[in-house]
């Protein structure tokens, strides 16, 4: 079920690298959401003149009632890019966001597999989600992150033995390491000796990815065949519902020739990674 919540902040602080972080108190949402949705959240106030087209941001995460144990609040993480982020940037605790959500349809977690996170920049956010959710079920997990820098990344990144770590995750538990691109180091650097690593163990991998175009589709070249990815997919959306179809992606079509299109907001944002037509997204997306 989709809500029109109007939600209030608890929390709204900047963080690295442009990017900022919300907290919002809404235990309707919470309740329903699962990692790799995200809401869809209107710049301005009531009245107030503002970007017509609301702005998604993703789930980073949940906060559960101390006393009841239930899913209460909401943390989002995004990257300030234009006046509808740097608007919702400035709403201070006790204001309201009006919200719709929780929308999309997630990742979907498989058994008896290594879940292999991959994040690039501000694809960290659901994917700090998800990694958070199989710690608390016990899942041994494993995060690589990339950015352009150290500074560029939202989220703190320390220096452990001779790799670089994010220090929240790995208190939890979750196995991390981070490619500093100023360094001259990529995800997928990281990423092919980690599944070579795991390989050798001869246990499945299903990795999970979202970031930048361009990284996903190195994904695509870089994963042998039998590793199975899920990636989260990022569009511009006007309605964010499915309606307008104003984000749709080509997709390979198994039953006829062709193509088939399907909607970001509403198909996705998560889909299989070998199901995305790559040969038509431009070299710039």
């Amino acid at each position: 079920m989709i809500h029109h919540l109007q939600c209030e902040v608890l929390e709204s602080k900047p963080l690295p690298g442009g990017h900022h972080w919300l907290v919002l108190h809404a235990p309707r949402l919470a309740a329903q959401a699962r990692p790799g949705q995200f809401l869809y959240c209107a710049p301005g106030h009531p009245h107030e003149s503002a970007p017509l087209l609301r702005r998604p941001l993703s789930i980073a995460g949940l906060k559960r009632n101390a006393a009841t144990g239930l899913p209460e609040n909401i943390e989002l993480a995004f990257r300030l890019v234009g006046p509808g982020t740097r608007m919702l940037a400035q709403r201070k605790p006790k204001e309201m966001i009006d919200c719709l959500g929780p929308l999309g349809n997630g990742f979907t977690i498989v058994e008896n597999s290594v879940p292999l996170l991959v994040a690039g920049g501000i694809g960290i956010a659901p994917l700090r989600w998800l990694a958070l959710d199989l710690a608390e079920k016990g899942t041994e997990t494993y995060l690589l992150a990339g950015a352009k820098s150290i500074e560029a990344f939202p989220f703190p990144v320390v220096q452990r033995g001779n790799g670089l770590k994010l220090s929240e995750l790995e208190a939890l538990g979750v196995h991390t390491e981070f490619a500093n691109e100023a360094d001259g180091q990529l995800v997928t650097d990281l990423l092919a000796k980690l599944l070579q690593k795991i390989s050798s163990e001869g246990r499945p991998t299903q990795v999970y990815a979202v970031g930048p175009r361009a990284m996903i589709k190195a994904l695509a070249g870089l994963l042998p065949e039998e590793v199975l990815c899920q990636v989260s997919l990022e569009e511009r959306m006007a309605c964010g519902v499915g309606a307008c179809r104003s984000c749709v992606v080509a997709m390979h079509n198994p039953t006829r020739t062709g193509y088939s299109y399907r909607r970001v907001c509403k198909d996705g944002p998560v889909f299989d990674l070998r199901d995305i037509a790559w040969e038509l997204e431009r070299e710039d997306d």
